[in-house]
C-alpha cells in the first residue's frame, strides 16, 4: 500500500523505509540522549501571547500546532 509524504509532518524513526543520510549514505544510528525538561508551564501566559500574538506571523501552522 503506498502512502503520501505530507511535509512537515513528524516522523519516529522506526516509521522511516531504508533511511539514509543525504551526505554519506549511510544508515542512522540510534543513540542514548540526555533530556532537559523546563517547567513551562510556569511562563505559560507569556509563552502563548510571544507565540501567538507577538510572533503569530514567524511561524509555519505546523509548528505552532506542535507547540
Amino acid at each position: 500500500m503506498a502512502t503520501s509524504e505530507k511535509c512537515g509532518t513528524s516522523l519516529s524513526p522506526e516509521q522511516l523505509i531504508n533511511p539514509r543520510s543525504t551526505l554519506s549514505g549511510n544508515a542512522p544510528v540510534k543513540k542514548a540522549t540526555t533530556h532537559w525538561y523546563l517547567p513551562l508551564n510556569k511562563h505559560e501566559d507569556f509563552l502563548r501571547k510571544w507565540i501567538l500574538e507577538d510572533h503569530a506571523a514567524d511561524w509555519k501552522a505546523n509548528v505552532v500546532g506542535q507547540m
